[in-house]
């Protein structure tokens, strides 16, 4: 048999539409820090076959030939789709282990931002309020998660309403 087929993806954060006259003398004598090639970029309205120039986390400039900017490094997304950032706005991390872990396999498939559902686990032997839970997580994903994260939870049961949204 053969291997398994492993997902490539490659997802940028953030386009800013700058100034024409700025990108093409800027981008003539600043190197990116990525030029990716020949991709199949895909827009809210399109695919199409172009070159991706990223500086930072933003999207600098696309266009169908970039080969004449210079980056630090070229990625050649020939056959490959080119994502912008995908967020998985409602999943489950607790079924699926801790948000390090979670946070690879999100990745792989293209997302950039993940917004899990949080709610306290007293029903699975876990002390504490929704917000402890929700704090808990925080924490855990600022020490581990390899994405951007939000939250969104429900108060349940013996959640003190009163108390708990405020925080």
């Amino acid at each position: 048999p053969s291997p398994p087929r492993r997902l490539q993806s490659i997802a940028v954060f953030r386009y800013d539409t700058p100034n024409p006259e700025e990108t093409e003398a800027a981008m003539t004598t600043v190197r990116a820090d990525y030029l990716i090639t020949a991709g199949l970029v895909v827009t809210g309205g399109r695919i199409a076959r172009q070159d991706v120039l990223v500086r930072g986390e933003t999207i600098y400039e696309m266009g169908p030939d970039l080969s004449d900017r210079p980056a630090t490094r070229t990625i050649d997304a020939a056959g490959k789709y080119v994502l912008p950032g995908a967020v998985d706005a409602h999943n489950h991390p607790v079924n699926t282990g801790r948000i390090d872990t979670f946070s690879i396999s999100a990745a792989f498939g293209g997302i950039t931002t993940v917004i899990p559902f949080i709610r306290n686990l007293r029903d699975r032997g876990t002390e504490g309020t929704t917000s402890d839970a929700i704090r808990a997580f925080i924490e855990e994903g600022e020490r581990s998660s390899h994405l951007d994260f939000g939250v969104h939870a429900i108060l349940v049961g013996d959640d003190d309403v009163d108390d708990q949204v405020p925080e």
